[in-house]
């Protein structure tokens, strides 16, 4: 089981890497054909400003779960470098419960968000009248992702304790 979290983790950032690129893709094609749409043909594609927001948020949620996975999230390095020089048994434990309370903030935000997203799928956008759940989905879909690699970090934790 344990294996199988650690497995489940590495191959969710392979394919958030991959929707990532996607999402970046087609926001860069989007600008592009607007741009090139109202200088060169005094034309615009008037729901392009709400689909390239909607997309930069999904990339913000979503690329923070993949930098929480590589660990890129900015630190306190002064707690860290005071951690150093305390037993390992210390430094052990404060990862733990680090790990721990972001877990629990992370069950919190998957479940508040899949409220928030219930809650506005009537809602229609603006300029291309979609449901506003699936702007507002990138919230429990992001907290899922890093609620996983949390209890992979955990795990290593653990693992790292117990060799």
């Amino acid at each position: 089981m344990l294996d199988f979290i650690l497995k489940a983790s590495e191959r969710l950032d392979y394919y958030v890497k991959k929707v990532l690129v996607l999402l970046i893709s087609i926001i860069l094609l989007i600008t592009i054909t607007q741009v090139t749409l109202r200088y060169v043909f005094r034309e615009s594609i008037y729901w392009s400003a709400e689909l390239t927001r909607y997309l930069f948020i999904w990339i913000a949620f979503i690329g923070g779960s993949s930098a929480f996975k590589e660990k890129a999230h900015l630190s306190i390095d002064i707690v860290k470098d005071w951690l150093g020089k305390q037993s390992r048994r210390l430094r052990i434990i404060f990862a733990a419960v680090v790990q721990l309370v972001i877990f629990v903030s992370m069950v919190t935000l998957f479940v508040y968000g899949l409220k928030m997203t219930v809650i506005n799928a009537p809602k229609l956008s603006i300029a291309m009248g979609i449901s506003m759940s699936y702007p507002f989905a990138c919230i429990p879909i992001a907290a899922l992702i890093m609620t996983i690699h949390s209890l992979a970090n955990f795990i290593g934790i653990w693992r790292d304790n117990s060799a």
